[in-house]
């Protein structure tokens, strides 16, 4: 961030509005600060926001992880009728058609 010229005319008497000028800068520096502050607050946010989708992510990951690649041989569900088509399924297809 580059540095920023404030320019200021006095008149009358220096020595009375020298305290003017003094507080309006520490109003600017002030305001500075607490936008800096937000800022740190904003990311730290999402930085917190992050890390959960993150464990959530892992979290789904292991859950799913015996489901495998989805290149494995295709399989055919028997037809409820004739009973046809019945194929014994990989154990990887038990969990995911358990409730069919």
């Amino acid at each position: 961030m580059e540095p920023v010229n404030i320019d200021f005319m006095l008149g009358g008497n220096v020595e009375q509005e020298a305290p003017k000028i003094e507080k309006n800068l520490d109003d600017i520096v002030n305001a500075g600060k607490k936008a800096v502050q937000g800022a740190k607050e904003a990311v730290q946010e999402q930085k917190t926001v992050i890390q959960q989708i993150e464990a959530d992510i892992k979290k789904i990951e292991a859950e799913m992880g015996d489901l495998g690649s989805g290149e494995e041989e295709p399989f055919i569900l028997p037809d409820k009728k004739s009973g046809k088509g019945l194929k014994k399924l990989p154990p990887r297809h038990d969990k995911t058609l358990y409730e069919l």
